[in-house]
């Protein structure tokens, strides 16, 4: 149980709080981000206060007036950056006629782009997937170093893992996890933006521009196929004990048309879930991995007559009593 829970349950925490680490090689630029980790003066305050609060007319005056359009502010955020978070179609297009460069990255290695796809504003990446820029394979400038482990305080210990570990260990897991971020934040990599999608709008986007649906997140993948969200399964318990176990046909192909497993494709359920609902979850006392439609590393490929082939993939690790591959 402890190495179920120690730096690995960190290290996810801290990932949803502070977000996706960088996205590629990028090429040097000068000090034009220098000011973004320093004093940021009144002017560039203003002129993004405006960007994000004001109206068109009044960025369109301080752009007139010559303000510096790519000068950065709070965390290396740009006028264009702070102009996709808003949403604002107008402001960004207006930017961009200025000469604002969609490919410059933040503090954390975020283009325009990654921005207007986590704000979710389809019009936005289709405005900059229509100027060509990187979608996270290979960016123009190279990727700044983050010390993401000064960035967050030590936590304490959750009330759920006191008992689990030791204070000691505790310390000891926060230690290897501030060691795997200043690791990451020394060596940034690539990530594709389709892996960061957050609507079948914006999905459709990117597969239009030639990414790979493989890499898009499993809610939009579902989403695109036309499969609901996960709700209770609507099968007997005896269908459940039935068909719960994984098996290999006898031909190829073969039709296994099951019920709990049609259940399974069509809720997004997990092996766990459906043996809590069955009351089955003593997985220890009756080994045998629960057939699950949720995995990594499966394929998903679309036909030309619309439909989808779904091939392969794991459950879970290989300490999980469910897990299974194919």
């Amino acid at each position: 149980m402890t190495e179920l829970v120690r730096g690995p349950w960190l290290k996810l925490a801290l990932l949803i709080l502070i977000g996706p680490i960088g996205c590629g090689i990028q090429e040097p630029r000068g000090n034009r981000m220098a000011a973004s980790k320093d004093q940021i003066d009144e002017e560039t305050v203003r002129f993004h206060r405006v960007v994000a609060e004001g109206s068109l007319e009044e960025l369109r005056d301080l752009l007139d007036r010559g303000v510096k359009v790519d000068v950065p502010g709070h965390a290396g955020q740009t006028a264009l950056m702070l102009a996709f978070e808003s949403k604002d179609l107008e402001k960004s297009k207006l930017l961009i006629q200025h000469g604002a460069d969609p490919e410059l990255t933040d503090d954390f290695n975020d283009t325009a782009l990654r921005h207007a796809v986590e704000a979710d504003f389809a019009d936005g990446v289709r405005l900059l997937l229509s100027l060509d820029v990187d979608r996270g394979y290979q960016p123009r400038y190279p990727l700044k170093k983050v010390e993401y482990e000064t960035l967050l305080p030590e936590p304490e210990m959750p009330e759920e893992m006191k008992g689990i570990l030791s204070e000691a260990e505790w310390k000891e897991s926060w230690e290897q996890t501030k060691a795997s971020m200043r690791e990451w934040g020394q060596n940034p990599e690539v990530q594709p933006m389709i892996c960061s999608v957050g609507s079948l709008e914006v999905l459709k986007l990117f597969l239009e521009a030639g990414d790979d649906l493989n890499q898009a997140p499993t809610e939009r993948k579902r989403e695109l196929v036309g499969l609901g969200s996960e709700r209770d399964l609507r099968v007997s318990p005896e269908d459940y004990q039935r068909h719960k176990s994984p098996r290999f046909g006898s031909q190829n192909p073969e039709r296994m048309d099951f019920p709990f497993w049609r259940e399974m494709v069509k809720t997004g359920g997990n092996a766990y879930a459906a043996r809590v609902q069955y009351q089955d979850n003593d997985s220890f006392r009756k080994p045998g991995a629960v057939w699950c439609h949720e995995r990594f590393g499966s394929t998903l490929t679309p036909l030309a007559d619309g439909r989808f082939v779904q091939i392969g993939g794991e459950h879970e690790d290989y300490y999980d009593p469910d897990f299974f591959y194919l």
